[in-house]
């Protein structure tokens, strides 16, 4: 397998892998993405060279962002 950033021709089988990932847990009944998010904000990840692929071989095994931050960091409370 191949870790590397992504780019735009790994697009489309990026969103398919996270299409088949939401239709399996939308089949479970766990709803946690949606036909909005996180296909939406693949584009704007590779644009800022924050999106990752795991390939294996032509194949798309997994994808993920890493961010320097999160708009909704500021709302976690961190306990004692």
């Amino acid at each position: 397998m191949n870790l590397r950033l992504a780019d735009m021709s790994d697009l489309p089988k990026i969103k398919s892998v996270y299409r088949k990932i939401i239709e399996n847990t939308d089949r479970d009944n766990v709803q946690i993405w949606d036909e909005i998010y996180p296909c939406e904000f693949f584009v704007t990840d590779i644009m800022r060279n924050r999106l990752y692929v795991l390939m294996e071989h032509e194949d798309v095994a997994g994808a993920f962002a890493l961010c320097d931050a999160n708009d909704g960091e500021g709302l976690c409370e961190m306990g004692e």
